[in-house]
């Protein structure tokens, strides 16, 4: 280092000394060039007079040889310094170059070094860019990837959101909308944009949403998990129900920021599980019916042997006591008591489903304004009374009187529902068309043409729980002795014995309103008046058997003051004993069907082996076995209910005479 400051000091000296040597030199000869021409202007115009002259001449020479030597002094003293120096100079010059040499060797050793270095330390950065790079790539290729699993899963996930079987809809904070699926849209009738943004309670018709009862502020206050159950109606009439399941919907961070709400679809079944429940009433009320119809067929069959007795006498007592106008009144008094019990038996065979009714094609507007005469005279004077009746309303199959019985039964109930406070009965007659959907409401109805009647009142209405039970049988809100319980059942088994259906609607306090639908048919009414109402009289011979000996005597004693020969039994083995030996020596069979040992059908099947040609008439006061509609298959030719009167006997006995004189002719 010492070297190389004694180089630069060196060369700043030498470099010092032609600094001052040049500009030194230059400036003596510009001075003497300048006198020169100073001193030769002068002479040559302001003294020609002297130039001329020699000596002038001489003077100027001398002065030009005295500048020369000047001019040969100064540089041979500039000469000499030179040379002096030039050695020193090279001398100087040579140690720097061989210290520059030496420096530039050990430079270029330091150099070399540190190339090596630095392409150790490039080589290393190479490969340490080229795993940068690397992992760069792997970086980039798994952000790609996984950017790509993002969209798929996200497609995906939106796809099983928006198609999902459940509706599903999202809901922030504030209780807004902010994402459904079209399951959701579909399952409430609403468009994507009218939900988006508005607020749940408004979409769904909830009351409490966003209040203190909205239970989607429990998941908001920390609950995992709650289910529940809406039901929605719609304009149109119809309802849905769903199962609502509510969990929380958090943020990236894990924060609650919303709900997520999935409405499973159970209207299906609930629909199932209320026709379940229907099927499972219907069963208990068909079991209940059972019962109740085994214990009617028997009350039935004892009381009906009780009232024919009672007919029979009350026929024999009608001559004795013609004459005696009292007696005769206490007579007929009897007989309306004891038609009166014929037809409870009757109504409680048909509520039970234990009979049959006599059904012919009738005008039901005449039997509903004709029975309507007889209701209104008896009408509590504080109900008012609206009716609306359409004449040609149309034809039904049924009973008159069972008609009759029903519209007197349904207005008794409403008499006693405005029995306090008054109000208005309803009546309506009219032609209705059943159509598919009503049809499957009411499954009873098949699709087609019906005729309604309607018994409407603006009484204290019946409750829902009370509802649901006011047709089954001895069921009564009435206090003990205002009612028996079975009239809504005798009406609802007359209504469903005729293919119809009765259906009811109530509100406590507004009043109550069944309707009755029967079937219409267009066939013609026939006349049936029968202008003889006195029994026929006759001398067939007749065979009656009976285990009730009391109906038995009665019968034989009836039919003998008409005229016929008369032959008893209480037995079916004594009586097809007695015909055995003597087939030709009765006319006619009347056997009860009913009986210990043989029954009627069995008495009948053994005489007709013995005699095809005998004419049989089956009397019963209630069987389960035969019936008006199959009593032919058994080989019987007439069938009657108990109690019968002679007028009805006797004409039994001259249809099947005559039915089989007719046949023997034929053959």
């Amino acid at each position: 280092m010492e070297n190389i400051m004694d180089k630069e000091n060196f060369l700043e000296k030498d470099y010092g000394a032609k600094k001052i040597f040049i500009p030194a030199a230059i400036a003596i000869f510009a001075f003497f060039a300048v006198s020169i021409v100073a001193f030769y202007t002068h002479f040559k115009y302001e003294n020609k007079q002297y130039i001329d002259t020699i000596e002038n001449f001489q003077f100027f020479d001398i002065y030009l040889l005295g500048l020369n030597f000047m001019i040969c002094f100064i540089s041979g003293v500039f000469f000499f310094i030179h040379l002096n120096k030039r050695e020193k100079v090279l001398f100087k010059t040579n140690q720097a170059l061989e210290f520059e040499i030496q420096q530039r060797k050990k430079n270029q050793n330091i150099l070399q070094e540190n190339n090596e270095k630095f392409e150790e330390l490039v080589s290393e950065r190479s490969k340490q860019l080229i795993e940068s790079n690397k992992s760069l790539e792997r970086e980039i290729l798994d952000r790609k990837m996984a950017e790509e699993a993002f969209k798929r899963a996200y497609t995906e996930l939106h796809q099983v959101f928006n198609h999902a079987s459940y509706g599903m809809c999202i809901i922030d904070k504030d209780f807004k909308i902010s994402k459904v699926n079209d399951t959701f849209l579909h399952l409430f009738r609403v468009s994507r944009t009218r939900c988006i943004g508005q607020k749940y309670c408004d979409i769904l018709k909830h009351t409490d949403c966003g209040e203190t009862s909205c239970r989607l502020k429990d998941i908001f206050n920390g609950q995992p998990y709650i289910e529940y159950e809406i039901e929605r109606s719609f304009d149109d009439g119809t309802k849905i129900f769903c199962v609502v399941s509510v969990v929380p919907y958090r943020d990236i961070n894990g924060d609650i920021s919303g709900v997520v709400e999935s409405f499973k679809d159970v209207t299906a079944h609930k629909k199932s599980e209320e026709s379940r429940k229907k099927l499972e009433e219907q069963l208990l009320q068909s079991q209940k019916m059972e019962s109740i119809g085994t214990l009617a067929g028997g009350i039935a069959h004892d009381f009906n042997n009780i009232l024919s007795i009672m007919f029979g006498y009350i026929d024999f007592l009608s001559k004795e006591v013609k004459n005696n106008q009292t007696a005769a009144g206490y007579l007929k008094q009897i007989t309306e008591a004891a038609e009166h019990a014929k037809d409870i038996v009757k109504q409680i065979l048909i509520f039970s489903r234990r009979t049959k009714h006599e059904v012919s094609p009738i005008d039901i507007y005449s039997i509903v304004r004709d029975a309507l005469k007889l209701i209104f005279s008896g009408m509590p004077p504080n109900i008012e009374i609206k009716q609306s009746l359409d004449p040609s309303a149309g034809i039904i199959s049924a009973d008159a009187n069972e008609i009759r019985q029903v519209l007197i039964n349904l207005c008794t109930n409403a008499f006693y529902a405005m029995k306090e406070k008054g109000g208005i009965l309803s009546i309506n007659l009219e032609s209705v068309e059943i159509d598919e959907a009503f049809s499957r409401v009411h499954s009873r109805l098949a699709q087609g043409h019906y005729i309604r009647l309607t018994v409407s009142d603006t009484g204290i209405g019946i409750e829902p729980a009370t509802l649901k039970r006011v047709f089954e049988p001895f069921f009564t809100t009435k206090g003990v002795g205002e009612g028996t319980g079975l009239g809504l059942s005798v009406v609802q088994g007359i209504v469903l014995s005729l293919g119809g259906e009765i259906t009811v609607y109530s509100e406590p306090g507004k009043g109550t309103t069944f309707h009755v639908y029967l079937p219409r048919i267009f066939d013609k009414i026939k006349d049936t008046t029968d202008t003889n109402e006195n029994p026929i009289r006759g001398n067939e011979r007749i065979m009656i058997v009976d285990d009730e000996e009391k109906i038995a005597h009665m019968m034989k004693q009836m039919l003998e003051n008409l005229g016929y020969s008369v032959y008893t039994h209480t037995k079916g083995e004594d009586a097809l004993e007695a015909f055995r030996n003597s087939p030709g020596e009765f006319d006619v069979i009347i056997t009860d069907q009913s009986m210990p040992q043989m029954t009627g059908v069995k008495v009948a099947k053994e005489i007709t082996s013995i005699r095809s040609d005998i004419p049989i008439i089956l009397l019963t006061g209630y069987s389960d076995v035969v019936s008006s509609d199959n009593y032919k298959k058994f080989g019987i030719n007439d069938y009657l209910m108990k109690p019968v009167t002679a007028r009805e006997l006797t004409r039994a006995i001259k249809k099947v005479v005559t039915d089989i004189n007719a046949q023997d002719k034929k053959d």
